[in-house]
Parts: C-alpha cells; structure tokens; sequence
C-alpha cells in the first residue's frame, strides 16, 4: 500500500440546471478539462471521472455529473493556484456550464497500481 503526500482535491461537479448531462459531458471534456484545468500551474496530475447515472430528476439531493481529482506539486502550489489566470478563467467558465462543486481534501492510497 502507498499513500501519495501531495496535496490532494476531489471535487464533486454539478452541471448548470437547464444543462443536459451531454450538454455537460461535451463542454466539459471538449474545453473545460482540457484548456483550463490542465492549465492550471502547479497541478502534477488530473484525473476526471464522468458520472455515467447523474439522473435528472430524482428523489433525494442531486448527484454530481463528475468528479474531477487534482493533485498539487506541493501545498505552496496548491495555495498559489486560485489566484492564476487560469483558476480565475475555470471560475469564470462554471457560467452556465458548472451550477456548484464540493470540495474535499483526500489521500490517495494505492492498493492496487495500474499496469504501465
């Protein structure tokens, strides 16, 4: 088992109501993802996770359409990031596109690695 020690943020998405879950999908992974977040200085690696069931209309509170994982070169990079261009121009984005994020700092344990 190996625990990574870079800073380390989840972030639950939620798309923009009115926003279809492809509406979501293309936007996010055509641009946002991409040109922006990849952009973003001092991130060492970016996973994203698509929500395959992010269901419309439900019974319960609303189920984030991604999840994006970031990890940060070190917790000076981490601080420095939101006040970037780029973090300034992600914000600016969520317009129409991103209604809220919850964010969670994590630990990432590798129990089993991916094959290389």
């Amino acid at each position: 088992m190996k625990i990574d020690t870079h800073p380390i943020y989840l972030f639950g998405i939620y798309r923009w109501s009115g926003t279809t879950p492809e509406q979501f999908k293309e936007h996010y992974l055509a641009h946002h993802a991409p040109n922006i977040g990849a952009k973003i200085p001092g991130v060492r690696w970016y996973y994203t996770f698509l929500n395959k069931n992010p269901s419309v209309a439900q019974e319960g509170p609303p189920r984030p359409d991604a999840f994006a994982v970031m990890c940060f070169e070190s917790e000076k990079a981490l601080s420095k990031a939101p006040s970037t261009p780029e973090w300034a121009e992600a914000i600016s984005d969520n317009i129409g596109f991103v209604s809220n994020f919850d964010t969670f700092e994590v630990e990432r344990v590798t129990i089993i690695a991916e094959p290389h």
